[in-house]
């Protein structure tokens, strides 16, 4: 990620779904993710190194389809952000409602 033309943010590191079939229109699915978030301090912002630190993110979900071309997907969620500075750390509980059609 670049700010103000200059390299801000560089991060690494892996996801992973998993699903299975309850029915032909339903299904659960797990979600987790890491990343190691890797900032360099621009003019604008030279604490950035601050914000350094691993990130896990954790999902719990039901997919459900109504129609064809409707779907539901209801999770709940999880997120620790670990940073070199315990102001930029943070842990976070989520609820998310996803609609496609």
């Amino acid at each position: 990620m670049q700010l103000s033309q200059a390299t801000f943010l560089r991060d690494y590191g892996f996801d992973l779904k998993a699903e299975h079939r309850l029915n032909p229109r339903s299904a659960i699915f797990s979600r987790s993710a890491y990343q190691y978030q890797d900032y360099s301090p621009t003019e604008q912002l030279p604490t950035a190194k601050q914000r350094n630190g691993r990130q896990w993110d954790f999902a719990l979900g039901l997919e459900g389809w109504f129609l064809p071309t409707m779907k539901i997907a209801p999770a709940v969620g999880y997120t620790l952000k670990d940073a070199a500075s315990t102001f930029n750390a943070f842990r976070r509980y989520s609820f998310t409602l996803d609609y496609t059609w």
